[in-house]
């Protein structure tokens, strides 16, 4: 669409996974999954996001094993988290 509609290349997707809604661990897990198996079949090279779920994260990204991640440490809120920068592929 954004090809289409905007004439660009939308390379880089960056989200907070779900902002102000609490979730259980496995849905919290099935949205990560499914959002990062989406972005990479779309064409996406990065996923940029954000969460205190560290533990889902971390599960996750060993599971769909995408590519090298970066993480960055925050503080959001009071909240201990992690800035993750994924690459796709």
């Amino acid at each position: 669409v954004a090809r289409r509609e905007l004439e660009i290349d939308l390379r880089i997707a960056v989200f907070n996974p779900p902002y102000g809604q609490r979730m259980r661990p496995r849905d919290l897990e099935a949205l990560y999954r499914e959002a990062l198996a989406q972005l990479r079949d779309l064409g996406f090279e990065r996923a940029v996001f954000i969460t205190s779920a560290i533990e889902t994260a971390e599960k996750v990204l060993m599971e769909l094993d995408p590519g090298p991640a970066k993480r960055l440490y925050v503080v959001h809120g009071t909240l201990p988290s992690y800035v993750y920068a994924v690459e796709l592929g």
